[in-house]
């Protein structure tokens, strides 16, 4: 998906960022929270990309997004920097960010690589946020994928000498 960067503008100077990401919230409540919908990740998954394609070409944009799914990440940048950061910072259940890492957590692998990427984009791509902001333990997948983690190789058995069964 291309969106030319006069109509990223548009949107948001006309208010319309914040309808679309409340619209994603939306059918992430009915698919990951509630679990009402039938195929809802369908639905998430193109608003997720619509989302994620403002936010990487419109840097304005992209800190309404922030703000909106990872509200005070700026102000508590230094707080945690010696913690583990095992937890994401500010992922108060039922927000946006909230239901966005449920999404990250998911099994169906469209949803998840979705929800991992709007993170990646909304924290400017900067891997210490997104640490932040989602926690390690939902954000790895994403960086073993994007090669800022080493993640263990499958062990099928066959190194050590074993017969597969």
């Amino acid at each position: 998906m291309v969106m030319p960067g006069e109509f990223r503008v548009f949107l948001r100077m006309n208010g319309c960022v914040e309808s679309i990401v409340e619209h994603m919230s939306w059918a992430m409540e009915c698919e990951c929270v509630e679990r009402t919908g039938g195929g809802g990740w369908e639905r998430i998954v193109p608003s997720m990309g619509v989302v994620r394609e403002i936010v990487e070409g419109d840097e304005e944009a992209r800190r309404i997004v922030e703000d909106m799914l990872f509200p005070g990440l700026k102000e508590r940048k230094g707080e945690e920097e010696g913690g583990t950061n095992m937890e994401p910072l500010n992922a108060e259940p039922y927000t946006v960010g909230w239901k966005v890492i449920k999404c990250m957590t998911s099994v169906e692998g469209k949803l998840k690589r979705a929800a991992s990427e709007l993170a990646w984009a909304v924290t400017g791509g900067d891997p210490k946020k997104f640490v932040r902001g989602t926690g390690f333990g939902n954000a790895v997948h994403l960086l073993g994928i994007k090669g800022i983690v080493n993640t263990p190789k499958h062990d099928d058995g066959k190194d050590k000498g074993q017969k597969g069964q």
